[in-house]
């Protein structure tokens, strides 16, 4: 479980899963070759994503998203 993960080294990064953490927000400007991205929480518990937006503009080539 984390709180914050940086990922914008990861230039190359094209699937994220961060499912089940305590993510308020996270950062993929900087990974353009983005495709899958997965931020669902899968109960009603903790640990929780707690997302209210996620900027996709800088990702052309995410075809899935998942964020319940």
């Amino acid at each position: 479980m984390v709180e914050e993960l940086n990922v914008s080294t990861l230039v190359n990064l094209k699937y994220l899963d961060c499912v089940d953490n305590m993510l308020t927000s996270i950062d993929v400007s900087n990974n353009v070759l983005l495709e899958y991205l997965d931020i669902t929480s899968g109960g009603d518990v903790e640990p929780m994503n707690i997302f209210t937006e996620i900027d996709l503009s800088n990702n052309p080539n995410i075809h899935t998203l998942k964020a319940s």
